[in-house]
């Protein structure tokens, strides 16, 4: 007998921005009108792709641009004295202060590396070319002067058909980059001169010394009317820099006559103070400190002098991956804050349920006693794998971008998988603490696999109650505290239970579930999380709409102590 889910309809579901019923109709009309508005389609998209990709370049520009400015901002002296540059751990040779790589500005930390590379245009490959000149027109002295900066293309932007400028892409790619200051060397077939940059109102920005018509320049820099890398005399611009008291020849000089220093920073070395006073005596103002005649600090609390309050330094180790760690000096405790790795959902073979993973086990702020010196071992629960149905690379009979999609290899769709525990191990006191991983989820039985299809061709597994049921994996987590087909927990009697991911069957008068995404169990800080799962229409085979139930992997655990110094 099958569970009476399995008789039910179908729901529609999205699939690249269709629901099923609605591309079912599609499959219907798509003989009639395909060989107008297939076409219509293809160029549309091929547009819209070309002038996405020249958006892109643009904004590639822009970055670099914003960057240099940066640079120039930071390192003012040392780029017009032509001196190293060393940033972040990043060292920028004098050789190429003026000349920097967008991998030079990325290992400065002043460019994102998402932008480094070069941009596949149309098979092209645009690179981009930073020049910094040092503007001594106005007779100024080094390291007085202005910095002037232009990043240009390293290649026009070519209209693949005719191999000739695109002018209305490059135009595109220097407005996306800055209408103002970014400009197209104009090639003199259209009436321009490639020697100059100009903007789209045909203001000029640059000059192209090379002559190569459609490169995109940006250009920027500093007149006399800004001077933004000085301090100014009536404090209007916040400093970018350290103030540098002591001369070439090592001599350290003095701040004098100065008012109140309100700062919430610290004081590296040592600070001296030579206010001296006697504990219990009177004294005026609150928060002057002063020290007695043993060199302690006494403190005023704003009548009688009195002991400085010793206050503890707190500092959080955080743990994203198995590694040892050893109790610093002075710690005898601390804090632990822990999730084990989180389960993943269940599969590609079910079309009319899904089950979403199931978190770790995790605690917040565990007291535990340390020994310092000792080095612990610190384990981070791994998140569990998951598997999704994998593009072909072959095309379903709509065309692009219709892909036909099949079952992945190595997994059998019919359980998720569980997550590993997390755990500090003391050498001298054994296992400190432990949060064990989700489960990896299982359904309760199958009836028949004549359902709604799935990739591969097959009919999708119906879930029911009745007999027979499959042999459903139970892929429990290892550890004292994992749960079969539940959360994680980091102690007897469920302490530190995770959270249960979520479970649907189709609804009434349907034989699959809605599309869309669906939350495994989550943790308050997101670490040790179930694995969420993703629902969509696909093809399963040229002409077969069936449906996808892609999990997603489990995420990692994390391990968290806290420390009073």
């Amino acid at each position: 007998m099958k569970n009476q889910q399995a008789g039910h309809t179908a729901i529609t579901r999205k699939q690249g921005g269709f629901l099923l019923g609605q591309m079912v109709i599609f499959m219907t009309l798509f003989s009639i009108i395909a060989a107008y508005a297939g076409q219509k389609y293809w160029q549309s998209t091929v547009r819209e792709s070309g002038d996405n990709r020249a958006r892109l370049v643009g904004t590639v520009l822009g970055k670099a641009n914003d960057a240099t400015k940066t640079l120039t901002t930071t390192f003012f002296t040392q780029i017009q004295q032509a001196q190293d540059i060393t940033r972040n751990g990043y060292t920028l040779p004098a050789a190429r202060v003026l000349a920097p790589t967008l991998a030079d500005l990325n290992g400065l930390g002043f460019l994102s590396t998402q932008y480094v590379n070069p941009v596949v245009y149309n098979g092209q490959s645009i690179g981009y070319t930073v020049r910094i000149t040092v503007d001594t027109s106005s007779g100024c002295t080094v390291p007085t002067c202005n910095l002037k900066f232009q990043v240009t293309t390293t290649a026009p932007l070519l209209d693949p058909r005719t191999n000739q400028v695109d002018i209305r892409r490059a135009t595109i790619a220097a407005t996306t980059a800055s209408p103002g200051n970014a400009g197209v060397a104009m090639p003199t077939s259209f009436g321009g001169n490639p020697s100059i940059f100009v903007t789209q109102n045909g203001v000029q920005t640059g000059t192209n010394p090379g002559g190569v018509a459609g490169l995109i320049s940006i250009s920027n820099g500093y007149d006399s009317s800004g001077f933004f890398m000085f301090d100014r005399r009536d404090g209007s611009l916040p400093r970018t820099g350290d103030i540098n008291m002591q001369d070439t020849a090592g001599a350290k000089h003095n701040i004098k006559n100065a008012g109140a220093v309100n700062t919430d920073s610290t004081v590296t070395g040592t600070l001296e103070v030579t206010g001296l006073a006697v504990e219990g005596a009177p004294c005026s103002k609150l928060g002057l400190i002063a020290s007695n005649n043993s060199g302690k600090l006494l403190a005023c609390n704003g009548s009688t002098w009195g002991k400085a309050t010793d206050m503890p330094n707190a500092y959080r180790y955080l743990f994203t991956a198995t590694t040892a760690w050893t109790v610093p000096k002075g710690v005898k405790s601390a804090l632990v804050t822990m999730a084990g790795g989180g389960g993943s959902g269940a599969g590609w073979r079910i079309s009319n349920s899904y089950y979403t993973g199931h978190s770790g086990g995790y605690i917040f702020s565990q007291p535990i006693n340390l020994v310092e010196g000792e080095t612990l071992q610190v384990i981070v629960g791994k998140g569990a794998p998951a598997y999704t149905a994998v593009n072909s690379g072959t095309l379903a009979s709509p065309g692009y971008p219709y892909y036909i999609y099949v079952p992945p290899s190595g997994d059998d769709g019919l359980g998720g998988y569980p997550g590993a525990a997390s755990m500090l191990i003391s050498p001298s006191a054994g296992k400190l603490m432990e949060c064990d991983g989700g489960s990896g989820v299982s359904y309760f039985g199958v009836n028949s696999y004549d359902g709604f299809p799935v990739p591969g061709g097959s009919g999708g597994a119906v879930v029911g109650g009745s007999l027979p049921p499959y042999p459903a994996p139970n892929r429990l987590a290892a550890g004292p505290y994992a749960t079969m087909d539940g959360p994680g927990a980091c102690g007897a009697s469920n302490y530190g239970i995770g959270n249960r991911g979520t479970a649907s069957y189709a609804t009434s008068g349907s034989a699959s579930v809605p599309s869309g995404s669906f939350g495994g169990g989550k943790t308050p800080f997101g670490y040790g999380s179930g694995g969420d799962v993703n629902i969509s229409g696909c093809y399963v085979a040229s002409t077969t709409i069936g449906v996808c139930v892609s999990p997603a992997p489990g995420r990692d655990g994390v391990v968290m102590i806290d420390v009073l110094y």
